[in-house]
Order: C-alpha cells, then sequence, then structure tokens
C-alpha cells in the first residue's frame, strides 16, 4: 500500500486536486467516523506521548478557545487515519490519498501574527510527527500568493477578518510550508495549480 498525502495552503485548490483523482484505486476512508479515529489513535505507542504534544500546541495557539478545541480534535483524527492506513489496512495492491493529513499540522497553527512562538510551534509539530509512521509521499499543491489571496477573498477565511490578516496569514502559511518541505525532503513533490489546471503529467504522478 502507498499513503500519499495532499497537502498546501489555504485556497491552493487541494478540494479541485481531489476531484480530479478518478480512475485511480483509492480507498474511500468515509467509514472512519469520529469515534472510530478516536480509537485508533489511543492504538499508537506513543498516543501518550502525542497527546501530551497536542494539548501543548493548543495551549499556545493563539486561537479561539473553540479553535483550540477544533485543533485538539482535528488533530487526534489525524492521527488516528494515519495509523489506521499504515498499520490496520495493509493491502499491498492500493493506492490511498489522504486529505490533509499528518502533513498538514504545518497548516493547521498557521496565525495571522508572525513570532518566534509560531517557530516554537512548527518544533512541536516536527516532534509530534516523529513519533508516527510517516506517508509515502506528500503531495503539496502549490499556486501564487495572488491567486490564493483572490480565492481566499471570494470564499473567506474563519480565522480571518480582513485584507491585512489574510495577506499576512498566507505569507506565514507559505513559510510554514517550506518548515513541511524541511521536515519531509525527498519524500514531497510539488503541484502547481495556479492556472486552475490539472494536466496529464501531474495525474500520472500519482
Amino acid at each position: 500500500m502507498q499513503v500519499v498525502e495532499i497537502t498546501g495552503i489555504a485556497g491552493s485548490g487541494k478540494s479541485y486536486i481531489l476531484s480530479q483523482l478518478k480512475g485511480l484505486n483509492i480507498i474511500e476512508h468515509s467509514h472512519l467516523n469520529d469515534f472510530k479515529l478516536f480509537y485508533l489513535f489511543f492504538q499508537c505507542k506513543s498516543s501518550s506521548k502525542i497527546l501530551r504534544i497536542i494539548f501543548n500546541i493548543a495551549f499556545k495557539l493563539d486561537f479561539s478557545f473553540y479553535d483550540k478545541l477544533n485543533f485538539i480534535r482535528n488533530s487526534i483524527k489525524k492521527v488516528g487515519k494515519n495509523y489506521y492506513y499504515k498499520k490496520v489496512q495493509k493491502s499491498s495492491d492500493s493506492l490511498v490519498v489522504v486529505d490533509e493529513g499528518i502533513s498538514h499540522l504545518y497548516q493547521n497553527i498557521v496565525s495571522v501574527h508572525s513570532s518566534k512562538l509560531n517557530k516554537d510551534l512548527t518544533s512541536l509539530i516536527d516532534s509530534l510527527i516523529d513519533l508516527v509512521d510517516k506517508p509515502d509521499k506528500i503531495i503539496i499543491i502549490m499556486s501564487s500568493q495572488e491567486k490564493v489571496l483572490t480565492r481566499l477573498k471570494q470564499r473567506g477565511h474563519k480565522r480571518v477578518t480582513n485584507n491585512i490578516e489574510l495577506y499576512e496569514f498566507t505569507k506565514n502559511s507559505l513559510e510554514n510550508m517550506e518548515i513541511c518541505k524541511k521536515y519531509f525532503q525527498n519524500k514531497y513533490e510539488i503541484f502547481d495549480n495556479s492556472s486552475d489546471g490539472f494536466t496529464e503529467e501531474q495525474y500520472s504522478g500519482f
């Protein structure tokens, strides 16, 4: 089995790319509800350490209390899903494409504020991912900042309230994406979605 994660900054076009991946032998994970994912999370041998890191990150985040809780919930689900595909599901001829898996944690902590604290948080993400099995490949969807700004202005973002924050948010998102690349090194590939297109060559990359 090959596990491929799709990540990228908000507005880069991840949902569009996923909608184009038809005809691949992709395992659906709709049966993995929250209860199942939480159960799988606690099957990880390092679940207690991971949970402490998740809570530590959430405590430091410059988010509302609701968004902190949402980060904790989503992080547990990501780790549970990762455990399922790497440990439970072992079909060798299948390709699993995971939308916003553990590699996307670098984007889940992005704030409109840039500070040393953000660098501390990315180090905590590093330590969390160190404790789980890594995906086989990371597909990073990239678009120009201009294109991303246009898309986010059209659809909005729950943690961004004005154009100045939107600019800072995308800038910080791109910085965190560079940290993600550095961590995964030769495991990632870049798909450029600046033109809202999906070429045959990109499709064959899976």
